[in-house]
């Protein structure tokens, strides 16, 4: 298995759809009760990405991806265009001796702070537009340090300061693979530069791979 820093060209077509899945196994017992047992602690997110009335050249593009990663094999890069943005996300605190931090999002509901549930972001878009440049911040200075896009850690070359609050804003990918292992395609209506191709591919997210 390998891992490609690679993505599925954007195609037209709405109905995206996708999002986090947890795994719970719940009993019911005699009671009436019900005993709930979170077989997973971190989701995993899924994807279903659609392509239509899109020329043969872009199917061609999607085909290319899916052969290289050998269907379910490998894995590559994918947006969540749900949720693939940080702004000021806070991601540590120094402590004068600790050099390397870990990227991350946590999501929480207001009222509840003690609620929360933490992302962590190992495929940081190092590479962003100018407009959504990735930048680390620490106590509200920018610095410089240097950010993996393989596993989203950040090396400082000296210890943040104690009590420095560590932040980030920037984008975002998801370490995903195919949950597919054939790509069917439709031949729907042809113009003036051939046919045009509809489909879809489902996507499952990766976890420490």
């Amino acid at each position: 298995m390998a891992f490609y820093p690679i993505q599925i060209p954007p195609t037209p077509g709405f109905g995206f759809t996708g999002g986090p899945e947890f795994q719970t196994n719940v009993q019911n017992i005699a009671s009436g009760r019900e005993k709930r047992n979170a077989d997973w602690s971190i989701c995993r997110h899924k994807y279903t990405a659609p392509f239509q009335n899109i020329p043969e050249a872009a199917y061609r593009s999607i085909k290319a991806v899916f052969l290289v990663m050998r269907g379910k094999t490998h894995t590559f890069l994918h947006r969540d265009w749900g949720d693939f943005t940080a702004v000021n996300e806070p991601f540590g605190t120094g402590d004068g001796t600790t050099t390397v931090f870990q990227l991350s999002k946590a999501s929480s509901v207001p009222g509840f702070p003690a609620a929360t549930y933490t992302r962590v972001v190992t495929k940081p878009n190092v590479s962003a537009p100018l407009d959504t440049p990735l930048v680390i911040k620490a106590a509200g200075s920018v610095v410089s340090p240097s950010v993996s896009e393989l596993d989203g850690s950040v090396a400082f070359v000296s210890a943040p300061a104690p009590g420095a609050a560590l932040t980030w804003s920037g984008e975002f990918f998801v370490q995903v693979r195919f949950d597919i292992d054939y790509l069917p395609y439709s031949l729907d209506d042809r113009n003036a530069g051939g046919y045009v191709t509809n489909g879809s591919v489902d996507l499952i997210e990766v976890l420490d791979e």
